[in-house]
């Protein structure tokens, strides 16, 4: 009877490996160190990040490489001096940063009250998870430090486990210079849904993958009007791989308003790619209007772009051609000549194999 038991025991464990093939990852501080990370964009309007599950095999082999970059992580103490007090601080804990992320400027347009440049994200590296825990940057040419208030912004909690679940829910305000009041409120809750191996156009990782639901909620007061509006932004769902051999997530698929934004890891050998591409950069403006819209491409030959404006549920709702000069070409659209009712729009500006996405409001 004992040999019988011994025997099934045998069989359970050499034919049951997703018993013993679970992986988990731990944080020793190693994960989003500072430093320079090459990374490849795609976006789509149909990727299949529904399936998943134990022992899963993701393929995304097939992704393109519509950008590629760097994206640097740097130290505390190398970023900008005049946030040193905020993120750098030994009497607040909370906000006391580990790394940072340099985002540039985030173009507003012309036509917006708000200009954002030289923006820096502020995280936190723990054991146990890494956080936002706040940003600083030059609004309307004013530095400014937007703190999240009492509770970091999570972005994922360690060891990951599958099925694990964490949720939080964080808030940020900052005066506008001559503008008013901004605030957001963010909810993010992340689960741990699935573990295997995913592939990229990059290689083969074994990893976890976590699921992201975040809704978020803007807030605008304007002094001169005495007035403020609220609104709730499109529901974003964030899919990021994470693997035991990379300090970088291997792969995030960014789903809002049915587009599919794909960021992965790729190799620095492209840099010299990065280095001879040609300069394409879209800007659109304003970001909530009511008709006319602007659209500003900076490219550096005469071509043409290719417009797709997509609503909230995917849909693609106009398509427009228009041609282009070296340097600056600058297109106003009536929205409501074209038809484009009050709501929510991606819009998707292709030059060659140059590619850019952007996102505007219609109001009534």
């Amino acid at each position: 009877m004992k040999y019988t038991k011994l025997f099934i025991l045998i069989i359970y464990i050499f034919f049951t490996p997703k018993l013993f093939a679970q992986i988990i990852i731990v944080n020793d501080q190693d994960m989003m160190v500072a430093g320079v990370y090459t990374i490849s964009t795609d976006v789509s309007v149909s990727l299949n990040v529904d399936s998943t599950g134990q022992d899963y095999i993701w393929d995304f082999s097939n992704l393109q490489r519509l950008s590629t970059e760097n994206d640097t992580l740097l130290t505390v103490s190398s970023a900008p001096f005049i946030y040193q007090f905020a993120y750098n601080n030994i009497f607040d804990l909370v906000h006391k940063a580990t790394v940072v992320q340099s985002n540039g400027t985030q173009n507003t347009g012309n036509a917006s009250p708000v200009q954002i440049t030289n923006n820096f994200d502020y995280f936190k590296n723990s054991s146990s998870i890494f956080s936002k825990v706040g940003s600083g940057s030059d609004l309307n040419g004013v530095p400014t430090v937007q703190k999240y208030d009492n509770v970091e912004y999570i972005v994922t909690n360690f060891p990951l486990t599958y099925n694990d679940s964490i949720s939080s829910v964080s808030n940020t305000s900052t005066t506008i210079p001559t503008i008013g009041y901004y605030g957001i409120k963010l909810i993010r809750t992340n689960t741990v849904d699935g573990y295997g191996t995913v592939i990229t156009p990059f290689g083969s990782f074994d990893a976890i993958r976590v699921k992201s639901i975040i809704n978020s909620k803007d807030t605008i007061y304007y002094d001169n009007l005495s007035m403020g509006i609220s609104f709730n932004r499109p529901e974003k769902i964030e899919y990021t791989w994470y693997s035991n051999t990379e300090t970088y997530p291997v792969l995030r698929i960014t789903e809002q308003s049915n587009i599919y934004t794909a960021v992965y890891r790729d190799s620095a050998n492209l840099v010299s790619v990065i280095n001879n591409k040609s300069k394409f950069e879209t800007k659109v403006y304003p970001t909530i209007t009511n008709d006319l819209l602007n659209i500003e491409i900076l490219n550096d030959s005469y071509s043409s772009v290719n417009i797709l404006i997509f609503n909230s549920n995917g849909q693609l709702v106009r398509e427009l051609v228009k041609p282009i000069i070296a340097g600056k070409s600058t297109f106003e659209i009536s929205l409501k000549s074209e038809n484009i009712v009050a709501g929510q729009y991606i819009i998707i500006s292709q030059v060659d194999n140059n590619i850019d996405v952007n996102k505007f409001i219609i109001i009534d």
